[in-house]
């Protein structure tokens, strides 16, 4: 039999709006499809923080057991009785952010020179860019000696649901949030400041920065009880997902709980779903996951994504008319030339002064996005486009979205500023972009690399697409 593998990851529970059925949705997708009646879905993220609420597993009456069960573990008398037993919401801020590091590194090379046989030393400077998921959960209610401060790793495999008050378990309270989630990112940005101090480097100066960080609030619940223990009053707090203890005190805390008003959680963002079908005339879109459509019917374009300086025209460039041509698609990225020209920098090539075209396909290695970036967009001037009407089959869904691309677009350019000057000026991460289009651009294999099909010049290893390798034929032999 083999085993079921545990899942990971941030899930959400909803309802299929065409059939009613109960859905999980991973937080990271913006599409999917109900399992009952095949619709195809589409998640509707909102502009502001939402707000979730997990649901307990530990019923009021266990709680007394998870307490004596604390109480045995501690070598201490259990519970004479129970006075009372009060379920409430702690709010946590959760952060979903890249993590981007620069690091100055000094390499010291050892030469021999066999004539003299002497030794020669030499220093050399190295930046190396690292790039990582950030996410963590930050306390966003009082009482930090009592709650825990962060939920830890209970993200990766807890499912929530959208706030609603049906979704309210009876007789549970919310607390009031204390710190807003503009106060949750400074914690955050100083915790990750602090990284450049534990690995300084007297080579250079150090960077830890937090790109895109995405905000949501989860109401976790907790049980606070009153024991008496040898004829002594004990308050007792409990997660109400296991029954840990996490609270073991004489003092009562009932009072000091600050209850929410109700419109304080309405106030904050919610995540809806919502039939995945065409704005224009209404037809059901593909079930691609994608961030981009074109409507089969009307052609209408659907970018699952806002953004204000979106071109919306999807560009495609003139290739060869290779059977094995596939199109991946790039976004590509427009600064001010002045602002270009302030850092020296024409990126990818002297006549680029100010396209930056990041793959809006995935890529996980940084330094390989990296170098394909500089390619594509040295390369971008001499490409020939025409707008496109439609996604053929060999048309690549858009896996990476407009924020998340920017991002890698700003990392991208640190990376050429500090490359040339040795220093990265902060401003560079909040740069604004003047034009953001989309454009496919066709790729044929050759051996193991994936080379354009228009220049000829722009290769990448098939491997970092997710494209298979065919087998290399060999040669009968004959005998």
């Amino acid at each position: 039999m083999i085993p079921v593998k545990a899942k990971r990851g941030f899930y959400i529970a909803a309802s299929c709006p065409a059939c009613g059925a109960e859905l999980e949705l991973e937080s990271d997708f913006l599409t999917t499809s109900c399992s009952s009646c095949c619709s195809v879905l589409r998640i509707l993220t909102p502009t502001t923080p939402p707000a979730y609420v997990v649901k307990t597993k530990v019923l009021d009456k266990d709680v007394r057991f998870h307490i004596d069960r604390h109480l045995k573990g501690n070598a201490e008398p259990l519970t004479d009785s129970l006075e009372s037993v009060r379920g409430f919401y702690f709010p946590y801020w959760k952060i979903d952010a890249i993590l981007l590091r620069l690091r100055h590194r000094k390499e010291t090379r050892i030469s021999y020179d066999e004539e003299t046989n002497t030794e020669t030393a030499t220093d050399q400077k190295k930046v190396e860019t690292m790039l990582s998921p950030y996410d963590v959960t930050i306390a966003a209610g009082g009482l930090s000696e009592i709650i825990p401060y962060s939920l830890g790793e209970r993200t990766e495999y807890i499912t929530t649901m959208p706030y609603s008050g049906e979704h309210l378990q009876f007789g549970f309270e919310l607390l009031s949030i204390e710190t807003s989630w503009q106060d949750a990112i400074t914690k955050a940005n100083r915790a990750v400041d602090q990284l450049n101090h534990v690995s300084a480097d007297e080579s250079g100066v150090n960077i830890s920065l937090l790109l895109r960080p995405v905000l949501s609030l989860i109401n976790f619940p907790y049980f606070l009880a009153e024991a008496n223990v040898m004829g002594k009053q004990r308050s007792y707090v409990l997660d109400g997902l296991t029954g840990r203890v996490v609270y073991d005190g004489n003092d009562g805390i009932s009072e000091r709980l600050q209850i929410a008003d109700l419109q304080q959680s309405e106030e904050l963002g919610r995540l809806g779903v919502e039939l995945h079908r065409c704005s224009n005339c209404g037809e059901q879109l593909p079930d691609t996951r994608s961030y981009v459509y074109i409507c089969r019917n009307c052609q209408h374009l659907t970018v699952l994504e806002d953004c204000p300086e979106l071109n919306r025209r999807i560009l495609s460039v003139h290739g060869s008319v290779n059977d094995n041509d596939q199109y991946f698609p790039f976004w590509m990225f427009r600064l001010p030339a002045e602002q270009m020209n302030a850092f020296r920098i024409r990126f990818g090539g002297s006549e680029n002064a100010g396209a930056i075209c990041v793959p809006a396909f995935r890529i996980r290695n940084f330094e390989a996005m990296y170098r394909l970036t500089r390619r594509i967009s040295g390369a971008v001037l001499k490409l020939s486009m025409f707008e496109s009407q439609e996604f053929k089959e060999n048309y690549l869904p858009v896996m990476v979205g407009i924020a998340e691309a920017g991002a890698l677009a700003h990392v991208a350019l640190m990376r050429e500023v500090v490359g040339k000057t040795e220093e990265l000026p902060r401003t560079l991460a909040n740069l604004p972009f003047e034009e953001v289009s989309l454009f496919y651009a066709p790729f044929h294999p050759e051996s193991y690399f994936l080379v354009d099909s228009c220049l000829g010049a722009v290769t990448f290893e098939k491997s970092l697409a997710g494209v298979q390798t065919k087998p290399i034929p060999t040669a009968t032999r004959v005998r």
